[in-house]
C-alpha cells in the first residue's frame, strides 16, 4: 500500500506540473503573436551618425597632402511600401590645421607675453539623397544611394595676442557636387514598446563618392613673424568618403 501510494503521489505531482506547463505556453502565445506583428510593422523613418574619413581625389589631393576627418549627420523617410527613401546628408570634415605660441619680453622688462595664431580646415558637403533599399531582407539590409548638392570650403586664420585686439582672416568658397554610395546596415537592437511602438538601432557601412566641380580654395601656413600666407588654389573637389556609425530606424 505504501509503495502505490507513493507512485499515485509522484503520477499527480507530474500531471500537474504538465498542467501548469501547458498552461504557460498557451499565454506565452498571444505575446509571441504580438511581438512578431510589431516587428513586421515597416520603419519608414531613420536618422543617424557617423564617423567619416574623407580622401581627396586627384589634383585636390596634391594640394591638400592630406586625409580629412569628421561627423556626418543623416536623415530620411521611406516611402512605404515602395523600397525608396528621399532624406539630408551633412559631412563636417576637418583638413587639420597648426597652433602656433609666440612668446616675446614684455616693454618694461616686467614678464613674458604670449601671442597665438591658429589656422583651421574645414570642408562641409551638404547633401540631398534618394536611397534604394530592398525590401526582401531584414538583418541585413544593403542600399544604394544618389545625391546632388553644395560643398563649403574654408580656411581660417585666427590671432589671439597676450595684449590687444584678436584678428581673424578667412577664405570661403562653394562647389556644386553630385554622387553615388552604397552602404550596408546591420540590425543589431530591437527596442519594442507594446502595444505597437517598434525601433530598431543598426550598424552603419557606408562608402560615397563625391564628384566635385572646379571651386578656387586655399590652405594656410602660420609664418615666423606671426603673419599667415595663404596659398591658393583651383581644381576640381572630388572625395572619396568611408562612413561608419549608427543609424536609428523608427
Amino acid at each position: 500500500m505504501i509503495k502505490i501510494k507513493r507512485v499515485t503521489i509522484l503520477s499527480i505531482v507530474l500531471v500537474f506540473y504538465q498542467m501548469v506547463l501547458a498552461y504557460s505556453q498557451m499565454q506565452d502565445k498571444p505575446l509571441e503573436e504580438q511581438l512578431r506583428r510589431i516587428k513586421e510593422i515597416p520603419l519608414s523613418g531613420f536618422f543617424g551618425i557617423s564617423a567619416t574619413n574623407s580622401v581627396p581625389q586627384d589634383q585636390f589631393q596634391n594640394y591638400l597632402n592630406k586625409s580629412g576627418f569628421g561627423l556626418s549627420l543623416f536623415g530620411g523617410y521611406y516611402a512605404d511600401p515602395i523600397p525608396f527613401a528621399a532624406g539630408f546628408n551633412a559631412d563636417l570634415i576637418f583638413f587639420g590645421g597648426e597652433t602656433k605660441r609666440f612668446k616675446y619680453q614684455r616693454p618694461g622688462g616686467w614678464g613674458i607675453g604670449e601671442d597665438t595664431v591658429t589656422t583651421t580646415s574645414l570642408i562641409v558637403p551638404l547633401s540631398v539623397f534618394v536611397r534604394i533599399k530592398p525590401i526582401f531582407f531584414n538583418t541585413f539590409l544593403p542600399y544604394l544611394e544618389g545625391f546632388a548638392g553644395f560643398t563649403i570650403l574654408n580656411v581660417s586664420a585666427d590671432y589671439k595676442p597676450y595684449w590687444g585686439q584678436s584678428d581673424s582672416k578667412n577664405r570661403t568658397s562653394f562647389a556644386f557636387h553630385y554622387g553615388a554610395s552604397a552602404g550596408l546596415m546591420i540590425e543589431m537592437v530591437d527596442f519594442i514598446d507594446l502595444p505597437s511602438s517598434h525601433r530598431t538601432m543598426c550598424l552603419d557601412i557606408r562608402l560615397r563618392y563625391i564628384k566635385g566641380n572646379e571651386a578656387d580654395y586655399a590652405t594656410a601656413k602660420i609664418k615666423d613673424d606671426t603673419s599667415v600666407e595663404f596659398n591658393d588654389f583651383r581644381s576640381k573637389t572630388s572625395m572619396l568618403l568611408l562612413l561608419l556609425g549608427l543609424t536609428f530606424r523608427f
